[in-house]
């Protein structure tokens, strides 16, 4: 009588991988994979919240949630049969630091105030489009819309008779669609005779 072969034992399978990444426009690195079997190693990525509808092999690069599925095949020899183990994880966005100037420091009604947005904190290799900033003001009418400059962006607003006896305030701030990165409101604000 021939002998039984052995059954296939559940190999250990273990998963470690921080639970928050900052965003840096880079895909997240693979969970490290401890296990006894041999078989070969296959990932899903699935995402959820603000990363819904993202479903890969692939690491993701984007703010949001995620889980991590991790898959080993039987190995050949038999001797583990097939295992998943899952994690989860955030990518937050990365905080960035808007600076919002002017080149009037007293101000007439009618006069132009030019003013220059700086960004700072982006990781490297990213940058921003003027669609991802929104520009108000009180007290003064845009007359130029916001473009890139070589050291951001700029815009030009002409001081409105509302703001005499006043000021006029403007601010810059994210628009909502901008995921990946997180900044405070940045303000300057001309006193208007």
């Amino acid at each position: 009588m021939a002998a039984r072969p052995k059954a296939a034992e559940q190999p250990s399978l273990q998963l470690e991988m921080d639970s928050t990444f900052t965003y840096n426009g880079k895909p997240v690195a693979l969970p490290k994979v401890i296990t006894n079997s041999g078989g070969i190693i296959s990932y899903n990525f699935e995402g959820s919240g603000a990363a819904q509808g993202y479903q890969s092999s692939d690491p993701p690069s984007e703010v949001g949630k995620y889980t991590v599925t991790v898959s080993v095949a039987a190995d050949l020899a038999g001797n583990f049969s097939a295992a998943t183990a899952s994690t989860e994880f955030e990518i937050q966005p990365a905080p960035i630091n808007l600076q919002l100037s002017g080149d009037v420091t007293q101000g007439t009604v009618g006069q132009a105030v030019n003013l220059t947005v700086k960004i700072t904190g982006l990781p490297t290799g990213e940058k921003l489009d003027v669609a991802q900033l929104v520009f108000e003001a009180e007290g003064a009418q845009q007359t130029t819309p916001p473009s890139e400059t070589p050291e951001g962006f700029s815009a030009t607003y002409t001081l409105e008779e509302s703001a005499a006896g006043g000021k006029a305030i403007f601010s810059v701030k994210l628009a909502d669609d901008c995921q990946n990165y997180t900044a405070t409101t940045a303000t300057y604000e001309v006193p208007v005779e």
